[in-house]
């Protein structure tokens, strides 16, 4: 039980680091596009 409690968290964990990848990449993009425009 223990194992599959890790692997649980183990997936969550990667699943929120690429979400967090993507969201950082739209930040990027968002910001070049404001500072192009002012």
């Amino acid at each position: 039980m223990h194992t599959f409690d890790m692997i649980g968290v183990n997936s969550v964990f990667i699943l929120y680091k690429r979400k967090i990848k993507k969201a950082a990449k739209y930040f990027a993009a968002f910001t070049k596009v404001f500072e192009f425009n002012f």
